[in-house]
């Protein structure tokens, strides 16, 4: 039979914070509504713990919580960040179990994560086990909350957050004990409606265990549908299943600044940041960037989308880094950026099993980065494998993405002993073809002339012509011919016979090797 667990991290906003600022954990936190600077006047949404030490609480005015210490550090609630945290903290789980339901954050700013444990714990074994995975999980993204166990998930989240306020503590009720331990528990735990808490509380019902031990006709008469769901949970036995959904295939990170940024550092610095907290989520999923989304909203308002493409999947932060650099040197921003999101799209490393009798080769991610790092600094479409486009002119190529392909050797040694008795002769094709000038009398040519400079002709093959294209508006006739030169290099040339007769239709097509 499974049974229902939830995790519960009290002030959420401040958690959310200082995930994205880490240098702010130990600070005492005011946190106001979003969008506004804090003024006097302003209400306090959320405090930290330190804060409330220093006396100051939710829905005060900022007036009221520095009157009592002027150590507090007032900041916007940003919805970004917490946005994302939200996602982060529900990815988390995700991972290690699915049935999972994101709560949405309560007026009490805490956030809870509910999921259905299967019996025994499954494959952790038992269900202390579980608990430890899933919290070693969250941790490394900043989570710590507390976990509550039970046969019914309203019981689960009244023991989380019961425990929210000991960050890390873990209730375990044993199966077919949520009745005896609710009793003892207060009303206000169930958050009633504010006039059934009155009615309630005016007939002397404070424990969750009075409640139960009225009966039900009674509660239904008197406090209709709501006051019997409070009953129902009171005794335990109130059910629903699981809200379930699955994480959002690309991973956001955003955040919004509090003064306009108009420099490549400052934005690179915010950036840094953003790819640290997205690749913290994205090793939670054992998967690597495939492909980027940058987001800028300026100051005057005008929105900038640029989506950025990595040559192979990888999760390594210079690379990453570098990529968003040379895209904003490139297309720098036109005014102070207000806002930054960055949408990473997920995809799974290249797996690679490698053969027994082959030399080994670098691992699949390794090489993904390595390639990622060459496109960044030779810029897109730079990087790849060339392959011979559809079509009949000789010389045209595309670049398709690297993936080394494995050939099995089928002829044993014989080839190596080949190609070591009589090595192989290459033509590095020039692309694109230089052009140079012939010094020939008819077709007999003493000389070729490439900037100026002057080499001899010994002897030449050819021609061999090329007609293709004929139907195009500029079709392809050419002329090659074979070159040994002076120097002892050997080449291949052509005439362009096609070319306007005021230019020179010579061309330097590829040199032998």
């Amino acid at each position: 039979m499974s049974r229902y667990a939830s995790l519960c991290i009290r002030d959420f906003p401040v958690v959310a914070l200082r995930r994205a600022e880490p240098e702010l954990r130990g600070v005492s936190l005011l946190l106001t509504r979003s969008g506004q600077t804090p003024q006097p006047e302003s209400r306090i949404l959320c405090c930290s713990a330190e804060a409330v030490a220093r006396g100051a609480s939710a829905g005060m005015t900022v007036a009221q919580a520095m009157a009592r210490s002027s150590d507090f550090l007032l900041r916007p609630m940003d919805p970004e960040i917490l946005h994302a945290a939200r996602e982060s903290f529900f990815e988390g789980v995700f991972t290690v179990v699915p049935h999972v339901e994101l709560a949405p954050l309560s007026e009490q700013s805490a956030q809870a994560v509910y999921l259905e444990v299967p019996e025994a714990g499954g494959r952790f074994r038992s269900i202390g086990g579980l608990a430890s995975a899933l919290l070693s999980r969250l941790t490394p993204g900043g989570f710590l909350p507390a976990v509550g166990l039970a046969d019914r998930l309203a019981t689960a989240i009244v023991a989380a957050e019961e425990a929210a306020s000991h960050p890390g503590e873990v209730v375990l009720i044993p199966p077919g004990g949520d009745r005896e331990w609710l009793a003892e528990r207060p009303l206000a735990l169930l958050h009633p409606d504010s006039e059934i808490q009155a009615w309630l509380e005016g007939v002397g019902i404070e424990y969750l265990g009075q409640l139960a031990a009225i009966p039900r006709d009674q509660v239904a008469t008197r406090l209709g549908r709501e006051g019997v769901r409070l009953w129902e949970q009171a005794c335990g036995i109130f059910s629903r299943p699981l809200r379930r959904r699955f994480p959002k295939v690309d991973l956001l990170e955003g955040v919004t600044l509090e003064w306009g940024v108009d420099s490549l550092q400052a934005l690179l610095f915010v950036l840094r940041g953003l790819l640290e907290r997205l690749l913290v989520r994205l090793e939670l999923r054992s998967m690597a960037v495939a492909a980027m989304r940058l987001r800028l909203e300026a100051t005057d308002g005008t929105v900038q989308e640029r989506p950025m493409g990595v040559l192979a999947a990888t999760r390594e932060h210079k690379v990453l880094l570098e990529v968003l650099r040379l895209e904003l040197e490139r297309h720098p921003p036109d005014a102070a950026i207000a806002k930054v999101s960055l949408v990473f799209v997920p995809e799974e490393a290249r797996p690679e099993q490698l053969d027994l009798f082959r030399p080994a080769g670098p691992p699949p991610l390794r090489l993904a980065t390595t390639l990622a790092r060459l496109a960044s600094i030779c810029g897109e479409g730079r990087v790849g494998r060339p392959l011979a486009p559809q079509g009949y002119r000789p010389e045209p190529s595309v670049l398709a993405p690297f993936a080394p392909v494995h050939r099995p050797d089928t002829g044993g040694t014989r080839g190596w002993e080949m190609a070591r008795e009589k090595p192989a002769t290459f033509l590095r094709l020039l692309r694109p073809a230089l052009r140079i000038e012939i010094v020939g009398n008819g077709r007999i040519f003493s000389a070729l002339l490439r900037n100026g400079v002057s080499c001899g002709i010994v002897r030449m093959g050819g021609p061999w012509r090329i007609e293709v294209e004929w139907w195009a508006e500029k079709p392809c006739c050419r002329d090659y011919y074979d070159v040994e030169l002076r120097n002892g290099g050997f080449c291949r040339i052509y005439q362009d016979l096609n070319a306007p007769e005021e230019r020179s239709g010579w061309f330097l097509s590829g040199i032998y090797d």
